[in-house]
């Protein structure tokens, strides 16, 4: 059975797909398969995963309902900036909405706000004075280069950490001595 369990959790890395941002902060809904799993059982992987992934999971929780479970949380270095070796985080309330239902479920994420690492707000759009340049060419600088590489390895950990988590079905305590 652990060989079993083992052999599930390569293939799920292996198909493992890399969500991006291009040049804003939201990506396209992304439906993950989940095979024989109700949508009570996937409900209920998805809310154990909000439960121990935050310290405060009802200050996070906007949606719960068996259909749909949408958290709202702040992340205090969401994406970082290096210049000159010296790490500047930035700070970023973003949503995710995990849409549920049989066998699969939806995978949502959007960027809302975008703040300097002392909480400083960033005016406007954020994708746009961060990524875009004033004619609305995407910027091509080092500095917005390594903020969406570090913005796409967050939200690739998300995206990673819950499919997992709805993935993982309860082991099997045969080989166990407990």
């Amino acid at each position: 059975m652990k060989k079993l369990f083992l052999l599930l959790l390569t293939s799920v890395f292996a198909q493992s797909q890399s969500l991006e941002f291009k040049q804003y902060f939201s990506v396209e809904k992304q439906v993950v398969e989940v095979d024989s799993t109700s949508a009570d059982e996937l409900y209920n992987r998805l809310k154990t995963w909000v439960l121990t992934s935050y310290n405060e999971p009802n200050e996070v929780i906007v949606v719960d309902t068996p259909n749909q479970i949408r958290i709202r949380p702040l992340d205090s270095c969401f994406m970082t900036y290096n210049p000159l070796g010296i790490e500047f985080c930035y700070v970023a309330r973003y949503q995710i909405t995990l849409d549920i239902r049989d066998n699969k479920y939806r995978f949502s994420f959007d960027v809302e706000d975008v703040f300097l690492d002392d909480y400083t707000p960033i005016y406007g759009n954020p994708s746009d004075l961060i990524w875009k340049k004033k004619d609305g060419s995407p910027k091509t600088n080092r500095g917005a280069k390594q903020m969406r590489t570090s913005a796409n390895k967050s939200l690739n950990m998300f995206f990673d950490s819950i499919k997992t988590a709805a993935l993982n079905t309860a082991a099997s305590t045969d080989d166990d001595d407990w």
